[in-house]
């Protein structure tokens, strides 16, 4: 459930209390609107999780437009209070989508280019958003990007000395299942692979059923 606390006081005050899971709630620019994630009733913990507002004169809530994962991690709200931003799991990598305060529409911001994002966090003035990027074959940095375009500018060089170090290469491999949904997998060839030649496989599945397997830096978890 979701309540405020008068600071002065101590007095609580309940806004939103329903069957469901209210949880991660976030003040518009304005101070009128609060934004948070609630999931089905009855509560699944692993099932979808829906984007809501309410408004604190009017005492109503409604839901915003749907993401395709149902999932995921709010990042904040535009400056001018019209839209707010989502962070979801989107099969090996993580996408963000601007959905509109009107609840009609779900925007995908970034472009899905093969980088992972992390939730991060927006500035105090919401125009700037920090997070880490990475991928396969680079290990994660600090970059900013513009809150009005999508553009990640690169900000720190912590991992420098792993620059010129082997890297063996990561595939992404898609296949159909007994449903007929679309599933992806990460191949990671051997360093020095040569073509033709025989190697040994290694299958690492995931258990499921709310995780994935993403594309990190494969060296990551590896000695140096």
């Amino acid at each position: 459930d979701i309540s405020v606390v008068d600071i002065a006081t101590g007095k609580s005050t309940v806004l939103i209390n329903t069957e469901a899971t209210e949880a991660n709630p976030l003040y518009s620019p304005d101070g009128k609107l609060i934004l948070y994630r609630t999931s089905d009733i009855p509560v699944d913990w692993s099932g979808p999780k829906h984007t809501q507002v309410y408004s604190i004169a009017e005492k109503k809530t409604w839901r915003l437009a749907a993401t395709p994962n149902e999932d995921g991690i709010l990042l904040g709200w535009a400056p001018d209070g019209q839209s707010v931003y989502l962070l979801e799991t989107s099969k090996t990598l993580n996408s963000i989508y601007q959905l509109g305060i009107d609840g009609k529409s779900a925007r995908l911001w970034t472009d899905g280019k093969g980088n992972l994002v992390t939730p991060g966090a927006l500035n105090s003035s919401r125009t700037v958003w920090g997070f880490v990027l990475q991928n396969t074959m680079q290990p994660g940095e600090a970059h900013i990007s513009n809150l009005a375009s999508y553009a990640p500018r690169k900000i720190s060089n912590i991992h420098a000395a792993l620059a010129g170090l082997p890297v063996p290469k990561t595939e992404l491999v898609k296949w159909k299942a007994a449903d007929g949904k679309e599933i992806e997998g990460l191949l990671t060839y051997p360093l020095n692979y040569e073509a033709g030649k025989k190697y040994p496989l290694i299958l690492n599945v995931h258990g499921g059923p709310a995780g994935v397997f993403q594309q990190t830096f494969i060296a990551a978890n590896q000695g140096v």
